[in-house]
């Protein structure tokens, strides 16, 4: 190869490689400097215990084997079928929430009745839903997803299966 001016290509080649590299690393670094998450808060680990919690209830509700069937049973009335293994509970609490609009959410109250539980939730209209049951005492709780359409099944399932 020819030199251009006394150097060698090649060796030019190399040098912009590397001093590019430097260049655009010395950049990343501080991007991330300067863009960092904000530190930790001291009491960070009270959102893991959250977590826990929901982890613990879910798995009582596989040990429970819980299975529940929400309809609305008349317009403004929510009824649930559950199984379980053990006693079903007096009440149960279903949680209803919409995935866009706070105004749509809602937490009901289901009275045990000869065909399961009932409680007045209001009609559900269309759009994306995290569904939530429970017992009263909130000991376990299996959740769903829904777009609006009734029945719905839930079942119990470990969180993150």
């Amino acid at each position: 190869m020819k030199s251009v001016r006394g150097l060698n290509p090649i060796v030019l080649l190399m040098g912009f490689l590397l001093g590019g590299a430097v260049l655009f690393s010395l950049g990343a670094s501080i991007v991330a400097v300067r863009g960092a998450d904000a530190e930790l808060p001291e009491q960070y680990h009270w959102e893991g215990a959250q977590f826990d919690r929901d982890v613990a209830r879910a798995q009582r509700a596989v040990d429970l084997d819980a299975q529940a069937v929400l309809e609305l049973a008349a317009p403004r009335v929510c009824r649930v079928r559950l199984e379980l293994k053990g006693e079903p509970p007096q009440v149960l609490r279903l949680t209803i929430v919409h995935a866009t609009q706070p105004g749509f959410d809602r937490s009901i109250d289901l009275a045990r009745s000869t065909d399961g539980y009932r409680g007045a939730c209001g009609p559900v209209g269309s759009g994306h839903y995290h569904v939530q049951l429970s017992d009263a005492s909130a000991s376990w709780s299996i959740r769903g997803e829904s777009d609006g359409t009734m029945p719905l099944a839930l079942r119990a399932h470990r969180l993150g299966s």
